[in-house]
């Protein structure tokens, strides 16, 4: 079973962590559905990873309280002052995962997720909260917005 996105075959979406897998008023909670939205996109064959400004310890530590194994995602890239990151962590996760640009989303909430998907080429999904509007996403020239990660698997089609 596979998923389509804008007529290109999904195989991988890339996830910021706050506002979007876990709320930003509560950032030790998964957002509803956000779990389950990620379980799909794996029995559907699509690969998950997760880029995120977080140390690699403050992942493992709000994951854990929340509830969410880190085991769910392919790949992650921490941003955090003492690790080297490559010069554009998308493409680093798009090479670490063998796929195109096409074949790839990355969902985030806030401008600089939308630049850094602009910049790598990687089509980019919009969730509105508090720090972007849906409003504010489409001035900023996101295609496509949504309020939760419930509603991400609406937009993919099945093959």
């Amino acid at each position: 079973m596979g998923l389509m996105f804008r007529g290109n075959v999904l195989r991988l979406v890339i996830f910021d962590v706050d506002g979007v897998i876990t709320y930003l008023s509560e950032p030790d909670v998964a957002c509803e559905g956000s779990v389950e939205t990620i379980r799909f996109l794996k029995e559907c064959g699509v690969g998950v990873a997760i880029y995120t400004a977080k140390s690699g310890e403050q992942l493992k530590k709000r994951f854990t309280q929340a509830g969410i194994s880190l085991e769910l995602f392919d790949v992650i890239v921490c941003l955090a002052p003492k690790y080297r990151l490559p010069a554009d962590p998308l493409m680093e996760i798009l090479r670490q995962m063998q796929v195109m640009r096409n074949q790839t989303v990355y969902v985030g909430d806030q401008a600089e997720d939308m630049d850094a998907a602009k910049r790598s080429c990687v089509p980019f999904i919009g969730v509105s909260d508090v720090l972007m509007t849906e409003s504010e996403f489409r001035a900023a020239g996101a295609e496509t917005v949504i309020n939760d990660l419930v509603e991400l698997r609406s937009l993919f089609s099945r093959l």
